[in-house]
C-alpha cells in the first residue's frame, strides 16, 4: 500500500469510527486529526463538510439552551487561528483592517504572543481566548457580530464549527467570509461560508473545480501598501550586484529537479559579481545549499526567517529580488516590487498570485540571461522594461490596491457579481502540490495534536498505532499513563 493510499485508508477509518454515542471532545479529537492530515498531505482532498455538519448538529441538539442571539449592533469580526511577525497571512489581515467598510474586531483562538504583531486601536478591539479555547468560548463571540472573517488555519475545526452553529442560531442572519490564505490544500471552513475570498487565480480555479464552490468563491487578491510604484532606477553595480530572496523554508524545498539552489549556482557560475542572499531556510532544506556555501564562500548566504520589520530592511539593501523556488512567495514576490527593488524569478505552475508574474522567466538560462543583461544594459535591458511597464503595474495596481480590494469586497458582499481575475494565467497545474508531495516520499502529520488527543482520551489505543511509530507510541503512552495518575490525585487532594 502506497503512502496516499495509507493516508486515505486513516482518514477513512477516521470517519467511520464517529457514531451517535460518541462525545463531543471525542469527535473534535478526530477532525483536528483529520483536518492535520489532510493539510499536511496533498491526496486529493480538499473540503470534507462531514466534521463541521456533524459538530454543529450535536451542539445544536445538546447544547442549544446556553446561547442566545440578540439583536446585534457590531458589524465585523475576524477570526484568525494565529499570528505571526513574518510571512503574509498576518499582512493580509493587517492589511484589511484598514478598510472601512472591513475593519471590525479581531479574534485569536490560539495561543501566540501578540506584543509584536498586533494591537488594539480605536477602530478595532483584539481579543484572545484562555489558554484552552472551547467551541463554546467562539460562539458566543460569533453571536454579537452580522460578519465573520475567517482567516484560520486548515485544521481550525473549532472555529469553522463554532461559526457554523453561531449561523445557524442566528438563522443564516450571520454572514461568513472564508478568507482563503492556504488557497492550495485542504481546509475547514468552506461549509459555514457563504463567500470565499480567492487571493490567487490558482486557488480560484481549485476551489471552482475541487471545492463546489463556483457559486461562492470570488477573485479577492492579496491587498498590499503599495507605497513605491514609481519608476526603479538602475544602480551602480561596477563592483557587485546583491540578490536577495525570502520565503518560509518549504519554498525552498526542492521537487525532483527544480530548485532554488538551481537557479542559484546557474547565477553565480556565469556572474562573478553576483552575491545570493536567502531569507527563510536554512542549509539544511535543500542539501546543494552547503555546496554552493563551500563554493562560493562570501557571495551565498542563507539564514533563518526574520521578523517583517527586519526583513523589509534586509531586502531594501539589494539589487533585485529573486522569488522563491519551486513555490511562490505569493506575498513577498510583487511586495518587493513595491519596496523599489528590481524584481523577477522562475515561473512555476502553482502561481497566479499577480498580474507581476509577466516579470518572471519560464527557463533558469532566461532568468540568468535577463540578470546579466541587466547588469550591462541597465534601464535598456528586458528586465528593466518588464518591471517598469505601465501596463503591468496598472494591473498590479488593480489586483494588489487596498482600495480595490475593498469595492470586490463590498460588490460581493451586495450581491453585485463574482468577480474573476482579470488577466491570464496559463501556466497553472492544479496537481502542482499533489505532484510535490507524492515526490517527497513521507507521511506528515502534526504530533502535538495526535498526542493532545490521546492522552486527553479523544482517540484510542488502536488507532493512533496506525499513524505513528511504536517508539513515539511508547512515548505518548508513559505521558499518558503520568497524566492520568496526575489528574486522579489532584481530584481526591481536592474532594478531601
Amino acid at each position: 500500500m502506497n503512502n496516499r493510499d495509507k493516508i486515505l485508508n486513516i482518514l477513512d477509518t477516521l470517519i467511520k469510527s464517529v457514531d451517535q454515542h460518541s462525545d463531543l471532545n471525542e469527535i473534535i479529537g478526530k477532525a483536528q486529526i483529520y483536518g492535520s492530515l489532510c493539510w499536511h498531505n496533498h491526496v486529493s482532498i480538499y473540503r470534507q463538510d462531514f466534521w463541521e455538519k456533524l459538530i454543529s448538529e450535536k451542539i445544536l441538539k445538546e447544547q442549544y439552551s446556553h446561547f442566545k442571539h440578540d439583536r446585534v449592533t457590531k458589524e465585523n469580526l475576524h477570526i484568525a487561528s494565529e499570528l505571526y511577525e513574518s510571512g503574509g497571512h498576518t499582512r493580509l489581515l493587517k492589511n484589511m483592517l484598514t478598510m472601512d467598510s472591513v475593519v471590525g474586531d479581531v479574534l485569536v483562538t490560539r495561543q501566540c504572543d501578540l506584543s509584536n504583531i498586533i494591537d488594539s486601536t480605536h477602530n478595532y478591539k483584539l481579543y484572545q481566548t484562555k489558554e484552552k479555547t472551547t467551541i463554546e468560548d467562539i460562539i458566543k463571540k460569533c453571536l454579537k457580530y452580522k460578519n465573520i472573517y475567517l482567516h484560520i488555519h486548515p485544521d481550525d475545526i473549532l472555529s469553522a464549527a463554532a461559526v457554523k452553529v453561531a449561523k445557524e442560531i442566528s438563522d443564516n442572519k450571520i454572514r461568513v467570509v472564508f478568507v482563503n490564505h492556504a488557497d492550495h490544500c485542504f481546509s475547514y471552513g468552506f461549509c459555514c461560508a457563504d463567500l470565499v475570498a480567492e487571493v490567487s487565480i490558482f486557488g480560484f480555479e481549485l476551489s471552482k473545480s475541487r471545492r463546489s464552490l463556483v457559486n461562492k468563491s470570488f477573485f479577492m487578491g492579496i491587498a498590499l501598501n503599495i507605497d513605491n510604484l514609481s519608476e526603479i532606477q538602475v544602480k551602480n553595480m561596477d563592483k557587485k550586484i546583491n540578490i536577495i530572496s525570502g520565503a518560509s523554508s518549504s519554498k525552498y524545498t526542492p521537487i525532483g529537479k527544480n530548485s532554488f539552489s538551481s537557479i542559484a549556482q546557474s547565477i553565480l557560475s556565469r556572474i562573478p559579481t553576483a552575491y545570493i542572499h536567502v531569507i527563510g531556510p536554512d542549509y539544511h532544506t535543500d542539501g546543494a545549499f552547503k555546496n554552493l556555501k563551500e563554493k562560493y564562500a562570501d557571495r551565498f548566504l542563507v539564514s533563518s526567517i526574520l521578523p517583517y520589520d527586519q526583513y523589509v530592511l534586509a531586502i531594501s539593501q539589494a539589487d533585485i529580488y529573486i522569488d522563491s523556488y519551486p513555490m511562490t512567495g505569493g506575498t513577498a514576490f510583487f511586495e518587493a516590487r513595491t519596496k523599489g527593488l528590481l524584481t523577477t524569478g522562475l515561473l512555476n505552475s502553482a502561481s497566479g498570485y499577480t498580474p507581476f508574474d509577466a516579470c518572471k522567466y519560464l527557463e533558469i538560462d532566461d532568468l540568468v540571461l535577463a540578470v546579466s543583461d541587466y547588469i550591462s544594459d541597465g534601464i535598456n535591458s528586458d528586465l528593466s522594461k518588464k518591471n517598469n511597464n505601465k501596463f503591468i503595474l496598472e494591473s498590479c495596481y488593480k489586483c494588489h490596491s487596498i482600495v480595490e480590494i475593498e469595492h470586490r469586497i463590498s460588490d460581493a458582499l451586495n450581491g453585485v457579481g463574482l468577480s474573476k481575475a482579470w488577466w491570464v494565467n496559463s501556466n497553472i497545474d492544479l496537481d502542482f502540490y499533489e505532484k510535490k508531495w507524492s515526490s517527497n516520499g513521507t507521511i506528515a502529520l502534526d504530533k502535538k495534536i495526535i498526542e493532545n488527543s490521546y492522552i486527553n482520551h479523544q482517540i484510542k489505543s488502536n488507532f493512533i498505532r496506525r499513524v505513528i511509530s511504536t517508539r513515539l507510541f511508547i512515548k505518548f503512552y508513559v505521558k499518558r499513563f503520568l497524566t492520568d495518575v496526575g489528574r486522579t490525585l489532584f481530584k481526591s487532594l481536592k474532594i478531601r
